[in-house]
């Protein structure tokens, strides 16, 4: 609001200025034409051509912020999936990177001591050059898990925090085992 009230008074000022010229008399203007060689409709213009260049960065930026809010990814940035793939290939721990579908990045890595958060902010960081990454998530699967909870896929979005996810992109169930349905089979064992 208060950039949106600078423009007005800078486009308010240079009016005023453009005004204020029309109405020197024909001689005084004559004479300070001559001695400033400064083209003042050309300056006007170079003014107003900068104030609509702010108006239109800010309201870039206010739409920028609103997707953001939304959780909208930026569907003119997508994160291009080869050059993903081959952007990890050379990240440390990671054993193969696939996607499931447009959204889901699925990384296997080999111990559970990588199956964490650090190695999602770190495919995300990698990522992050590629495009919009609030368009992908990543799920992290340990290879060498002795056990079905140990292989089970820790899983989140690149820029929200814990199951939030982006509009329009549901939660994926991408365990082999539905962890509702491990608790069931424990219970009746």
């Amino acid at each position: 609001m208060i950039i949106a009230g600078g423009i007005v008074a800078a486009a308010l000022v240079v009016a005023m200025a453009t005004m204020a010229l029309q109405d020197v008399p024909e001689s005084a203007s004559r004479l300070a034409r001559e001695a400033h060689s400064v083209a003042t409709p050309q300056l006007s213009n170079d003014v107003a051509a900068t104030v609509a260049t702010l108006a239109a960065g800010t309201v870039q930026a206010q739409a920028l912020n609103t997707y953001k809010a939304m959780r909208l990814p930026d569907s003119r940035r997508p994160v291009d999936h080869e050059a993903a793939r081959a952007a990890l290939s050379n990240l440390p721990g990671v054993g193969t990177t696939t996607w499931i579908d447009s959204q889901n990045l699925l990384v296997l890595v080999s111990g559970h001591e990588l199956r964490t958060n650090r190695m999602i902010d770190d495919v995300c960081m990698a990522l992050d050059p590629l495009g919009d990454t609030l368009g992908v998530v990543v799920n992290v699967q340990d290879v060498m898990a002795k056990s079905s909870e140990g292989a089970d896929v820790l899983s989140r979005n690149c820029k929200l925090q814990g199951d939030e996810r982006a509009m329009f992109q549901a939660k994926r169930q991408v365990n082999a085992l539905d962890p509702a349905l491990r608790a069931v089979l424990k219970a009746q064992q």
